[in-house]
């Protein structure tokens, strides 16, 4: 597919996952503007990527029957990354209020206000880091 998921676990005696997973997205961001402006160069199509960043617990391991399954990680939690990714544009790194209360004082931060997501009944409270 087109889709990269990746999943930060904490150390036993931290709780770092999300300012991992934003540091992170930040440099993929930056990476994707040089590869862009390398591409540009050669008369390539564009680069871009959009990020969603999600906060919260899955499902981590093999899953499914002995003879076909896959280490993958499964919850709402994924699910919630792959909407908020989708609401921005090229160049955008999403999240909500979970991820917020940890990276709040390390970027510049954007509210978009609350969206109602497919899959969720509550809205959702969605932020974005400013360039």
């Amino acid at each position: 597919g087109d889709a990269i998921l990746a999943f930060f676990e904490n150390p036993v005696d931290k709780v770092t996952s999300a300012s991992t997973a934003i540091r992170c997205a930040v440099a993929m961001q930056k990476k994707a503007e040089e590869l862009d402006t390398i591409y540009k160069s050669q008369n390539r199509f564009p680069f871009a990527i959009r990020i969603g960043v999600t906060t919260g617990y899955a499902k981590v391991g093999n899953i499914g029957p002995v003879e076909e399954y896959d280490y993958t990680i499964i919850g709402s939690v994924v699910n919630l990354a792959n909407r908020l990714q989708a609401l921005g544009n090229s160049g955008d790194i999403i999240f909500e209020k979970e991820t917020l209360f940890f990276v709040k004082d390390d970027y510049t931060i954007e509210n978009m206000g609350e969206k109602t997501l497919k899959g969720f009944t509550e809205s959702i409270e969605i932020h974005k880091i400013v360039k």
